[in-house]
């Protein structure tokens, strides 16, 4: 083999993504103004998890998915970045921003409450249709004139 013929070097393999952040949503740390908010997140979430089971969660992947991510990774991320503030330092971001870190905090907790509550509408909506759907079956079958919508 002539040097100009050597076969390129191999590709080093891809470094594997590091785990999400692992969290603990009883965490003492949680401001408790916050607590509430991360209740309603986890009660929404489960709920977004029932609703999939039950629509078999096929069409509907994506929402499922985004919900998982801000479960397993947006949310753990944004406390533990709360939490790496020191206490002592916290004031600088009212200084620089006019809100308290835990304002700002619960603010973004409440866009998260936003998101996954328009992920549980999507799933409901499902099985609102499949209701209606119902309806107008025995209503057409035993002649009812009551409307769902």
């Amino acid at each position: 083999m002539m040097r100009g013929d050597r076969a390129a070097p191999a590709a080093a393999p891809a470094a594997a993504a590091p785990p999400p952040p692992r969290f603990d949503f009883n965490d003492p740390r949680i401001p408790g103004a916050s607590q509430p908010k991360i209740a309603i997140i986890l009660k929404t979430l489960s709920e977004i998890q029932e609703l999939a089971q039950r629509s078999g969660g096929n069409s509907a992947g994506e929402y499922l998915d985004e919900a998982r991510r801000i479960e397993t990774a947006y949310l753990p991320e944004l406390m533990i970045s709360y939490f790496a503030i020191p206490e002592q330092h916290r004031a600088e971001i009212f200084r620089r921003t006019g809100k308290s870190a835990s304002f700002q905090l619960n603010e973004r907790l409440d866009t998260i409450i936003d998101e996954l509550q328009e992920i549980a509408r999507y799933f409901a909506n499902g099985e609102m249709e499949k209701f209606s759907g119902n309806l107008k079956f025995i209503d057409k079958r035993f002649g009812s004139n009551h409307d769902f919508e």
